[in-house]
Protein backbone atom coordinates (compact mmCIF):
# COMPACT_ATOMS: atom_id res chain seq x y z
CA UNK A 1 0.00 0.00 0.00
CA UNK A 2 1.59 3.50 -1.25
CA UNK A 3 0.44 6.40 1.38
CA UNK A 4 1.15 9.75 2.06
CA UNK A 5 0.32 9.57 5.76
CA UNK A 6 2.22 6.64 7.88
CA UNK A 7 -0.58 7.17 10.60
CA UNK A 8 -3.47 6.78 8.02
CA UNK A 9 -1.91 3.74 5.97
CA UNK A 10 -1.25 2.09 9.69
CA UNK A 11 -4.66 2.32 10.08
CA UNK A 12 -6.13 1.02 7.20
CA UNK A 13 -3.45 -1.39 7.28
CA UNK A 14 -4.99 -2.60 10.32
CA UNK A 15 -8.51 -2.50 8.60
CA UNK A 16 -7.54 -4.68 6.03
CA UNK A 17 -6.12 -7.02 8.09
CA UNK A 18 -8.71 -7.36 10.54
CA UNK A 19 -11.22 -7.68 7.41
CA UNK A 20 -9.38 -10.27 5.69
CA UNK A 21 -7.44 -12.18 7.83
CA UNK A 22 -4.08 -11.43 5.23
CA UNK A 23 -1.64 -10.48 7.37
CA UNK A 24 0.74 -9.65 4.10
CA UNK A 25 -0.29 -5.85 4.04
CA UNK A 26 2.91 -3.85 3.67
CA UNK A 27 2.89 0.01 3.70
CA UNK A 28 5.35 2.28 1.77
CA UNK A 29 5.38 5.78 2.40
CA UNK A 30 5.25 7.69 -0.93
CA UNK A 31 3.62 10.99 -2.11
CA UNK A 32 1.87 10.56 -5.09
CA UNK A 33 2.67 14.24 -6.54
CA UNK A 34 6.26 13.85 -6.41
CA UNK A 35 6.66 12.18 -9.86
CA UNK A 36 10.51 11.34 -9.14
CA UNK A 37 9.85 9.84 -5.71
CA UNK A 38 6.98 7.65 -6.86
CA UNK A 39 9.47 6.34 -10.17
CA UNK A 40 12.22 5.71 -7.40
CA UNK A 41 9.84 3.63 -5.71
CA UNK A 42 8.48 1.64 -8.40
CA UNK A 43 12.08 1.27 -9.80
CA UNK A 44 13.38 -0.47 -5.91
CA UNK A 45 9.71 -2.40 -5.79
CA UNK A 46 10.72 -4.11 -9.17
CA UNK A 47 13.91 -5.26 -7.69
CA UNK A 48 12.57 -6.54 -4.63
CA UNK A 49 9.33 -8.40 -6.11
CA UNK A 50 8.94 -10.74 -9.20
CA UNK A 51 6.14 -10.20 -9.80
CA UNK A 52 2.48 -8.14 -9.04
CA UNK A 53 -0.71 -9.51 -9.15
CA UNK A 54 -2.86 -6.23 -9.03
CA UNK A 55 -2.32 -2.85 -8.69
CA UNK A 56 -5.14 -0.30 -7.14
CA UNK A 57 -4.88 2.98 -8.44
CA UNK A 58 -6.73 5.06 -5.45
CA UNK A 59 -4.49 7.86 -5.07
CA UNK A 60 -6.20 11.27 -4.96
CA UNK A 61 -6.62 14.84 -4.25
CA UNK A 62 -8.47 18.18 -4.64
CA UNK A 63 -6.61 21.16 -4.46
CA UNK A 64 -8.85 24.10 -4.85
CA UNK A 65 -6.45 26.80 -5.21
CA UNK A 66 -3.24 26.60 -7.90
CA UNK A 67 -0.42 24.51 -5.82
CA UNK A 68 2.62 23.39 -7.64
CA UNK A 69 4.43 20.19 -6.46
CA UNK A 70 8.25 20.44 -5.92
CA UNK A 71 8.74 19.52 -9.63
CA UNK A 72 6.54 22.39 -10.92
CA UNK A 73 3.70 20.88 -11.79
CA UNK A 74 0.26 21.51 -10.83
CA UNK A 75 -0.97 19.31 -7.67
CA UNK A 76 -4.28 18.04 -8.91
CA UNK A 77 -2.31 16.83 -12.06
CA UNK A 78 0.77 15.93 -10.75
CA UNK A 79 -1.10 13.61 -7.78
CA UNK A 80 -4.08 12.13 -9.89
CA UNK A 81 -2.78 12.05 -13.62
CA UNK A 82 1.20 11.89 -13.12
CA UNK A 83 1.87 9.92 -10.16
CA UNK A 84 -0.73 7.21 -11.45
CA UNK A 85 0.26 7.20 -14.90
CA UNK A 86 4.34 6.80 -13.15
CA UNK A 87 3.76 4.21 -11.11
CA UNK A 88 1.56 2.06 -13.65
CA UNK A 89 3.70 2.56 -16.70
CA UNK A 90 7.22 1.63 -14.57
CA UNK A 91 5.39 -1.44 -12.72
CA UNK A 92 3.75 -2.92 -15.99
CA UNK A 93 6.94 -5.44 -16.54
CA UNK A 94 5.95 -7.15 -13.39
CA UNK A 95 2.50 -7.36 -14.26
CA UNK A 96 3.09 -8.71 -17.20
CA UNK A 97 5.07 -11.75 -15.36
CA UNK A 98 1.54 -12.34 -13.97
CA UNK A 99 -0.72 -15.20 -15.04
CA UNK A 100 -4.31 -12.69 -14.66
CA UNK A 101 -2.85 -9.29 -13.91
CA UNK A 102 -5.33 -6.71 -13.03
CA UNK A 103 -5.08 -2.90 -12.88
Amino acid sequence: MLCRNRDKAEEAKSDIVSASGNTEVYVHIVDMSQTLRVWEFAETFKKQHPSLNVLINNAGCMVHKKELNAEGMEMNFATNTMGVYVLTQTLIPLLQKSRDPRV
